[in-house]
């Protein structure tokens, strides 16, 4: 219980700590297991607003409202890992600039872009994506979105000394990979249409090139780019899925 309130507090704006002391660090680890089980309830909640939003509003007003709620369920946790890390990566310096840079407060030019882009592509492929089973691809979106994270904490090394992203890095084990791997898979599989199966390992083939991109980069992967890798799939998703359902 410990582990699953700790991932639900990590991953979203809920608050648990006033109903359970938890000791974070110590259910760092476990609370990996629970990620995209976490998506998933994530995913619901944005299939509901988009249910809901359908019988008064617009596809385009519907899709707006969809990445509001995403937006207050998360408190934008991972678009701010994905805007630092665009002013690193996309600043053409070497490694340790880099590093200074995603660590700044600050935010650049190319965070800006990057986040304006993100939006507006999965504001796109949303809209398109209205009538061509959205509610199962919003409920599944999210849990290949935290699948990623998991994969990028453990396939790669951290690149920094110290930081909340090295403590996960350092909980972590092949074994959160195997098991969120495996029920990721069977809760997608059990959700999406027959027509939209091969978007989820596309979705992975894309993740790896831009995760080992970034390793080849930094020398590992931070918090910043875990967050990043969580924006990119969910994009890459709702990418393959739009493509899938025009052919």
């Amino acid at each position: 219980m410990k582990s699953f309130l700790s991932a639900l507090q990590f991953l979203t704006r809920l608050r648990v700590t006033h109903f359970l002391k938890i000791n974070e660090e110590a259910a760092f680890g476990r609370s990996m297991l629970f990620f995209p089980l976490i998506g998933l309830m994530i995913g619901v909640l944005l299939a509901l607003v988009a249910f809901c939003s359908n019988f008064i509003f617009q596809p385009l007003t519907t899709a707006i409202l969809v990445l509001a709620a995403e937006f207050l369920i998360t408190g934008g946790l991972h678009l701010d890992g994905l805007m630092d890390s665009a002013d690193g990566l996309l600043s053409g310096r070497e490694r340790e600039k880099v590093l200074i840079i995603m660590k700044d407060s600050c935010v650049g030019g190319m965070a800006v872009l990057a986040v304006f882009f993100l939006l507006s592509l999965k504001l796109a492929f949303l809209t398109e994506l209205f009538a061509e089973n959205l509610f199962v691809i919003l409920i599944a979106m999210p849990v290949i979105g935290r699948w990623a994270i998991i994969y990028t904490m453990i396939s790669y090394p951290y690149a920094r000394k110290e930081g909340l992203g090295g403590i996960f890095h350092q909980q972590a084990r092949n074994t959160h990979l195997i098991i969120t791997s495996l029920y990721s898979a069977g809760l997608l599989l059990f959700i999406l249409p027959v027509k939209l199966y091969p978007a989820p390992l596309l979705t992975v083939l894309c993740v790896f090139l831009c995760a080992h991109r970034i390793n080849k980069v930094l020398g590992g992967h931070t918090g910043d780019t875990y967050g990043a890798a969580n924006e990119l799939a969910e994009l890459f998703f709702l990418f393959w899925c739009a493509v899938l359902t025009k052919i």
